[in-house]
């Protein structure tokens, strides 16, 4: 069974024979690695467990035997993004530092857009491909914010949720613009699972 992993803290390193061994494929060995990020600012670390529990949700639903991404290891890393990307990715050596991630998803809010982070080199690629970004990047509406200036201003509505880019707290019914959300993360997994 695949399970969320959280890379944000750091994991002392496994201790590995210098023997070469041969064993037998197991099932892990032939899964495809889906590698998220989300993306969130500290005074929006309510929200940041509601879409982590949504994600574990669609993970526990999906991932069994016999379900259709039982071929998947997905894993998630949680980014506060006032503190430093090097932190959980290399940012020297390349032109894209979030290249490792397949699905980038950014928590928006009013107390998020104005941050450097969202206009810093680093995201530039991101927001830049436009050729990718339709199934790489998801935006969750939390509150109410002007979207209008650079890099929000070019992409395309596929990229926010809910799907109607009305923010969660303007729902009527907070648990529908859950669903919301969740049905357009299962929708970017497939897309990335059938690549």
């Amino acid at each position: 069974m695949s399970n969320v992993t959280q890379r944000h803290q750091a994991m002392p390193a496994a201790n590995v024979s210098s023997q070469q061994q041969l064993l037998p494929a197991t099932e892990d060995e032939n899964k495809k690695t889906i590698t998220a990020l989300v993306a969130y600012a500290p005074e929006n670390i309510s929200y940041l467990k509601i879409i982590m529990s949504l994600i574990n949700a669609l993970i526990h639903q999906f991932c069994h035997e016999n379900e259709k991404w039982h071929n998947l290891d997905i894993k998630v890393d949680e980014y506060d993004i006032t503190r430093s990307l090097s932190e959980i990715t290399d940012t020297a050596n390349s032109n894209d530092p979030l290249k490792p991630y397949q699905l980038i998803i950014l928590l928006l809010s009013f107390e998020s857009v104005g941050l450097d982070f969202y206009y810093s080199e680093q995201m530039r690629p991101v927001f830049e491909n436009h050729k990718q970004i339709q199934n790489r990047l998801r935006c969750v509406l939390l509150h109410p914010c002007t979207l209008a200036g650079y890099p929000f201003r070019s992409l395309p509505q596929s990229c926010y949720l809910p799907t109607n880019q009305q923010p969660i707290v303007k729902w009527d019914k907070e648990p529908e613009a859950l669903a919301n959300i969740s049905s357009g993360l299962e929708r970017a997994i497939d897309f990335l699972s059938a690549r």
